[in-house]
């Protein structure tokens, strides 16, 4: 009799692999066959690979059509979602992000904590609860954050940094969507591809659009006040890390004439923030991760807080900080909370993030209640034979992937 095979696309190795790894070790004990495979690898060819149980990574309107491909070629699909922790409230989350018709292909989706969970029960379906678990899939667990291959690459070249500076400091970045990496810098072009992208009613259309302008916003305050933090502050290095999805140009053109900047999107954040002094995010998931690691973390946000579009939570765990005469005196500080504060802060994250229930355990018991996968050639055949199989492969030869199974 064959294993039962589980299968663990994977977007970003950097975010994903380590999850997966404890995933796989924990399902591998239990007789299960698992397989680690870059995503773009497995969403072109699952249609000539063993069905199998799927854990996905999406649950948007984008992933919609690759959803019902999947389920209709027998695989019994799990999903999750992995990003945006602490970029948008809550109810621009659920309209941006989570596309309720998926519901119907999927067996089950796990929420990151019971804030999520009670606000479906309360906006959504309460009938629909069956389909729903919390539980946190390890990013986010310390010890899963502690090791990383490029760690010592890291200290090495910090130790030559840190005999010439005071201070160093990592700016994390999270701009993709208004300083986006193929250079459409047109708000309303923007704009129109994201409505576009997660087809959005007329309600979420509007917070949409707050949303990308208050980004917008926020990013040009950002440039101009951190200007002016590498002049005041000549004796600190400043790392900056911008978002994979971002362009670099324009933090260039406005840092060129600094010798206190380092430009490295080498390394991951987590190997920088371990041992950088202080990180300065503006709402983004590093600065969660950051917290969650014990480091210096401020949150950075001179425009007024908009909680109908931002998530809170990140305002509840780095200090917040709202001029750029606060944030020079805040970056002179050694210690920015104390030990009792930091464990009321991350006291705070219970209901948004799941940290007791154990990943794996629970995919576990949610995969033994549903039936086995199945082939359903018919369906494969016709599949393979379709214009969006040919696009997959087409593009699985354009990007040239390193790694197709990890």
């Amino acid at each position: 009799m064959k294993k039962k095979l589980l299968y663990l696309p994977i977007e970003r190795a950097s975010r994903e692999l380590k999850s997966r790894l404890k995933i796989k070790q924990y399902f591998e004990s239990k007789g299960f066959t698992v397989k680690l495979y870059n995503s773009v690898f497995f969403h072109a060819l699952f249609p000539i690979l063993r069905s199998g149980y799927v854990l996905e990574n999406d649950i948007t309107y984008q992933s919609n059509k690759l959803l019902a491909k999947l389920r209709s070629c027998g695989y019994k699909i799990f999903t999750q979602d992995e990003e945006a922790y602490g970029d948008y409230a809550i109810d621009l989350y659920f309209k941006q992000r989570f596309y309720e018709d998926n519901l119907k292909l999927i067996e089950h989706h796990f929420f990151k904590g019971n804030e999520d969970l009670e606000y479906y029960q309360l906006n959504k379906d309460v009938k629909k609860t069956n389909l729903f678990s919390t539980a946190n899939n390890y990013r986010f667990l310390r010890e899963n954050l502690l090791v990383s291959n490029s760690e010592h690459k890291v200290q090495d070249r910090l130790i030559s940094l840190k005999s010439s500076y005071k201070k160093i400091i990592l700016i994390s970045s999270k701009f993709s969507m208004v300083n986006r990496i193929d250079r459409t810098f047109d708000l309303d072009t923007i704009i129109s591809k994201r409505i576009k992208k997660f087809n959005l009613d007329e309600n979420a259309k509007c917070l949409s659009t707050n949303h990308l302008q208050y980004c917008k916003k926020l990013f040009d305050s950002c440039l101009n006040d951190y200007f002016l933090l590498l002049s005041k502050f000549p004796d600190f290095l400043f790392v900056i890390r911008n978002h994979p999805g971002e362009d670099l140009t324009c933090w260039k053109n406005i840092f060129s004439g600094f010798r206190n900047v380092v430009f490295d999107n080498t390394f991951s954040f987590i190997d920088w923030a371990k041992h950088v002094d202080l990180i300065i995010h503006n709402g983004s998931t590093s600065g969660l991760e950051a917290f969650i690691l014990g480091r210096q973390v401020i949150y950075y946000n001179p425009l007024f807080f908009d909680d109908s579009i931002i998530n809170s939570m990140q305002k509840e765990t780095s200090l917040y900080v709202d001029s750029i005469d606060d944030l020079c005196e805040k970056v002179k500080l050694d210690v920015l909370f104390s030990d009792d504060e930091y464990l009321n802060r991350l006291n705070k994250l219970k209901n948004s993030i799941d940290f007791a229930t154990d990943f794996s355990v629970k995919l576990y018991d949610v995969i033994s209640e549903v039936g086995e996968p199945k082939l359903k050639l018919v369906s494969r055949i016709s599949y393979i034979f379709s214009k969006m199989f040919i696009y997959k492969l087409l593009v699985l030869l354009r990007k040239n992937i390193p790694i197709y199974e990890y």
